[in-house]
């Protein structure tokens, strides 16, 4: 309701909006138009009526539900009130007259163009090229070390092991190349071969992965393509494990006589030996007198200890002082150091 008088002060004067207007407050002197994407169709309207979705109206002051327009084919509208539609995006069709929502394109298709009104505007993706989603306005390329054979692909296929591709867009599986030797492919990387690491060497053309030196020998190259590249470990050195790219210099209180050795050898018991890369038993010390080793592999002798004496060159095991006496020397190379307990003691 409005009233254009002023001074007037009774309801009598208040008259209802006309259609193609409302009010939705009291005491106002004029009405307000109805707003695009919305009518009025009742005269005394407190609001207006919005257009429903899949439609629009361009126009104020409508007052009919007919001045709501279905959007046309290539447009659509998710929303009521609404003064236009919203043009179908690339990826997508509208093929209905009056939708609410755009269709996707499948996957292993595309569609560069907005406001398509058919499912045919969607091209599926040519060979070298995929698509894994929907709704795309164009495919992906075939990355290199990948092929796509099909048409309207939606994945990309890995070269076999062993070969590889450096360019994109391959269309074919026949398409890749075996590695040389000396090379190999690593887990899903087929763009490019890698040299055979250190430690290892490869062999054969097309090779999958990398062959591992032996035990006792070691490779310090990379791209080795033969066997031939593991050096055996020279004496003074080992290798326990196979690929190792150089060897383990012997260890103090071991020896390593044997070219190729995979392991140490260990000094006996009653010897030590203080240096590294010892390449005899040979190098292996008895312990002197005053000193001993219960166990094998030191590279030291352990001091005789108090109440005992080690009277012996290469001793294992020190002597206690006999019943009645003791020892208060460490070192002790003689039973003659061990004194008498005194009377009482």
């Amino acid at each position: 309701m409005h009233n254009e008088d002023v001074s007037s002060n009774t309801s009598q004067s208040c008259r209802p909006c006309p259609v193609g207007s409302y009010n939705g407050n009291i005491g106002q002197t004029s009405c307000l138009s109805c707003a695009p994407g919305y009518y009025c169709n009742t005269a005394g309207a407190t609001s207006p009526k919005p257009c429903p979705t899949g439609t629009y109206n361009p126009n104020a002051g409508s007052i009919s539900s007919e001045a709501c327009v279905k959007c046309p084919v290539g447009w659509y509208n998710p929303s009521t009130g609404q003064s236009s539609c919203r043009s179908c995006t690339p990826g997508h069709y509208c093929d209905a007259v009056g939708g609410i929502s755009e269709n996707s394109c499948p996957a292993g298709t595309y569609n560069s163009n907005g406001r398509s009104t058919s499912s045919r505007a969607c091209i599926n993706c040519p060979l070298g090229s995929y698509n894994e989603n929907i709704g795309q306005s164009s495919c992906n390329t075939c990355a290199p070390g990948h092929y796509c054979d099909t048409v309207g692909g939606i994945s990309q296929s890995l070269y076999p092991t062993g070969t590889y591709n450096p360019n994109g867009d391959s269309i074919s599986s026949q398409d890749c190349v075996k590695c040389p030797v000396g090379m190999y492919t690593q887990d899903d990387e087929r763009s490019s071969c890698i040299n055979c690491i250190l430690g290892y060497y490869c062999d054969t053309i097309g090779a999958a992965d990398a062959k591992p030196c032996p035990a006792g020998t070691f490779s310090p190259n990379i791209g080795s393509n033969s066997s031939q590249a593991c050096i055996e470990c020279p004496v003074g050195s080992y290798s326990e494990n196979a690929g190792q790219s150089s060897c383990t210099t012997c260890m103090p209180g071991y020896f390593c006589d044997t070219v190729g050795a995979t392991d140490p050898k260990p000094c006996s018991k009653g010897t030590y030996n203080p240096n590294m890369g010892s390449i005899t038993s040979e190098a292996c010390i008895k312990c002197p007198i005053g000193s001993y080793n219960e166990n094998s592999g030191q590279s030291e002798c352990k001091t005789c200890t108090l109440g005992h004496y080690c009277d012996e060159v290469a001793a294992t095991s020190p002597k206690p002082s006999r019943i009645g006496a003791y020892n208060p020397y460490i070192g002790s190379g003689s039973s003659e150091t061990c004194i008498v307990c005194p009377i009482g003691a």
